[in-house]
């Protein structure tokens, strides 16, 4: 039924009248009812209103909003359950990434890591591969290079490299 319908029902709980109501109806029945009691307005505590900003983001730590007299107060951020960084500069085979923020303790998060070749070699891939089990505040990735060059074709094979060459990783941890 919508909410500007009002029915009246009797002792039986059958409908006796069905009437539609607007916004001044409504607080003419409040103040009636608060008359017909004799409660001062005043007695009554403050009504929260709804926030006029926008909803709030998400953040790797929660955060209490400023305004407790509104239901989504403003300033509050829903604490985020991923955990995602851009490493630049990575030259190692194997790199530890410490996240910003821990998990709780016994979390262990699902981790991805894709690698991005600022150099763009186009006879290179990259694979970055978890290595060991992830931490609520870490994980180790193994940074594996292919190339696929003209070395590599007279080899006669693909070669694996086990120097990545200078890379970007972009991480993301997140919590299951």
């Amino acid at each position: 039924m919508p909410n500007n319908i009002c029915e009246l029902r009797g002792g039986d709980g059958c409908t006796r009248e069905r009437y539609v109501v607007g916004e001044a109806d409504v607080q003419k029945l409040i103040d009636d009812a608060l008359a017909a009691f004799k409660v001062p307005t005043s007695a009554l505590p403050e009504i929260p209103k709804a926030s006029t900003t926008l909803p709030a983001g998400v953040a790797d730590q929660a955060k209490q909003g400023t305004d407790p007299m509104k239901f989504d107060p403003a300033g509050h951020v829903h604490p985020s359950k991923a955990r995602k960084q851009r490493k630049t500069g990575i030259n190692t085979a194997t790199y530890t990434w410490v996240y910003p923020t821990p998990f709780d303790a016994g979390v262990v998060p699902v981790c991805n890591g894709i690698v991005e070749d600022p150099n763009n070699v186009a006879a290179d891939s990259y694979n970055a591969q978890v290595a060991g089990v992830p931490t609520n505040t870490q994980c180790t990735f193994r940074i594996v290079r292919q190339t696929s060059g003209l070395f590599s074709l007279l080899a006669g094979a693909i070669g694996f490299n086990p120097t990545p060459g200078t890379v970007n990783l972009h991480l993301t941890a997140l919590e299951p």
